[in-house]
């Protein structure tokens, strides 16, 4: 009998069915007939070491992910044994010549026969297809990560700008204007963004005037060049395009210039609370609609009378500089999951 199986083995190329060595994977059915796979074979194909010699194949199989081929086992030829599976996308090239079918992989030659002398044209093409395929999800893939991570970059480096700006401006609406304090507001803008783009959207912002009118201890000048600058930022984030690049991207970037919009409402409200603004009402409504517009397109959910709350405690005659804070807080821990 061992003699038998040493014999049968070598008529198959180096692939032993029948030996005791080897065992079977059992598969589902497959076109009638029950799929094994040659365990050795596949031992071979994961260390690279697939027979040199042409193998025929009786049948093979083509999904999204992998190219299958197989061959009958049995004397009635009632099972599949599957000899070798490739990923489609490490597939490096694949050509046909008639019934010889050679596909490179890992760095080695794979060459395979039809039995039923059949061509593999159109089976070459149809990988051929798949891979560009799966090329253009892949760079459509890295393209949205690109976005994603650019976006973030923006919202975090907007609202650092959008604080200290407002820090600025509401510190100069005080009875004692404490200027060492405005100083270091000043300082961190230029410290921070100062003569670098801000993130990715190719907008650089100079607040170097902002620094000189508060060393001049000059208010009017730099309530107005602070002004200035959170113009420029808010119309730059809200004039963002990205065109037909992709729907759920453009829905994204609506959503963060919603977030960074709630934020300069957030801050201009506690604004109006220090200079006694009688536009509040109309501000916490608009407030209110941005952040429930958010909550149904994204996960952005924070709680508005929490907001509120923390506006509200604010008046224009004490310090309240840690009420401030807090309020942004708020908005700032729902950013971490947004």
């Amino acid at each position: 009998m061992k003699k038998k199986q040493q014999a049968y083995a070598k008529k198959t190329n180096g692939i032993c069915i029948f030996s005791p060595a080897i065992t079977t994977i059992a598969f589902p059915l497959l076109f009638g007939k029950k799929v094994e796979a040659d365990t050795r074979v596949l031992q071979e194909k994961s260390s690279n070491k697939f027979p040199d010699e042409k193998l025929t194949i009786e049948k093979y199989e083509l999904s999204d992910i992998a190219l299958k081929f197989f061959k009958a086992k049995g004397m009635l030829k009632k099972h599949w044994v599957l000899v070798i599976e490739i990923p489609i996308s490490e597939i490096i090239s694949i050509e046909n010549l008639g019934d010889e079918l050679t596909v490179t992989w890992k760095g080695s030659d794979y060459k395979f026969i039809s039995k039923k002398k059949e061509s593999f044209s159109s089976l070459v093409e149809q990988i051929r297809v798949l891979q560009e395929k799966q090329k253009k999800a892949t760079e459509t893939e890295k393209e949205v990560t690109q976005r994603k991570t650019e976006l973030t970059e923006l919202i975090h480096s907007s609202i650092d700008v959008v604080d200290l700006a407002f820090n600025i401006i509401m510190g100069l609406n005080r009875k004692r204007v404490d200027w060492v304090r405005l100083e270091s507001y000043a300082n961190g803008l230029e410290s921070k963004h100062g003569s670098k783009e801000l993130s990715q959207s190719h907008l650089v912002l100079d607040f170097a005037k902002i620094a000189a009118a508060i060393k001049k201890q000059d208010p009017k000048t730099a309530s107005k060049e602070t002004f200035a600058i959170l113009k420029i930022l808010f119309g730059h984030v809200n004039n963002l395009k990205l065109g037909d690049y992709k729907k759920d991207s453009d829905l994204m970037l609506n959503n963060v210039q919603a977030v960074i919009l709630a934020y300069y409402v957030l801050n201009d409200l506690m604004l109006g609370k220090i200079v006694n603004d009688s536009e509040g009402d109309k501000e916490f409504f608009a407030l209110e609609n941005i952040l429930s517009s958010l909550a149904s397109e994204s996960n952005f959910r924070i709680s508005f009378d929490q907001l509120k709350l923390g506006v509200n405690k604010l008046s224009a005659v004490e310090e309240h500089g840690g009420i401030i804070e807090d309020t942004r807080a708020i908005f700032r821990e729902q950013l971490k999951l947004f």
